[in-house]
């Protein structure tokens, strides 16, 4: 009885033994790495800051168009160069962005009767823009333009783009355009699709 009792215990004292390094070893791998923080999530066109335990330090500008741009790894705050399209000033690659800033409708969406489209295509970016481009489905009726787009847009600038269109059948459709269809702006987002629903009565 004596021996029994004692196997026993022997296997409960080691099953602490090993539970007590199981937790350990848990502990020691999820204590926390050494922290790093980039402000910027490597984003070459917003200019940031890295900070970690050995300090902080910036994004900065080694040329007219290069960026030094800072960011974290696994090893710790790494340096990697950009080689901006434009020009990098005060620690960040700036770049013209084309978007479809607004849409207004002239006239009455009626089948059979022509109405205006009006687009407000923006840039919102940096840097001057150019060429400026616009591509516009009308589904499925048929537009004309008859107000092209600006040949260029600096910062800020906005040009009116205007289409006449008229529809054959009654329904809502798909108004889908899309700037800079080509790609021949090298912009900092290059998310230029507009997309909206046109109802047009009978």
């Amino acid at each position: 009885m004596k021996k029994r009792r004692q196997s026993r215990n022997w296997g409960i004292v080691l099953a602490l033994a090993l539970l007590i390094v199981v937790v350990i070893v848990l502990a020691s791998t999820l204590q926390p790495k050494e922290g790093c923080w980039d402000t910027d999530s490597r984003n070459p066109f917003t200019g940031g800051v890295v900070v970690d335990a050995r300090g902080s330090i910036e994004d900065s500008c080694v040329d007219a168009t290069t960026l030094r741009d800072v960011s974290c790894t696994d090893a710790g705050r790494k340096s990697t160069t950009v080689n901006c399209a434009y020009s990098c000033q005060s620690g960040r690659c700036v770049a013209p962005d084309l978007v479809i800033d607004n849409v207004f409708v002239q006239g009455r969406q009626d089948v059979g009767e022509p109405f205006d489209v009006v687009f407000h295509v923006k840039n919102v970016g940096d840097y001057p823009a150019s060429p400026v481009d616009l591509e516009v489905f009308f589904e499925p009726g048929y537009g004309f333009l008859t107000a092209p787009p600006a040949a260029s847009l600096g910062p800020g600038e906005v040009s009116q783009v205007r289409y006449r269109v008229t529809y054959k059948v009654p329904g809502t459709f798909r108004l889908h355009a899309l700037v800079d269809p080509h790609s021949l702006v090298a912009e900092s987002d290059e998310q230029n699709e507009f997309v909206e629903l046109l109802t047009v009565s009978e």
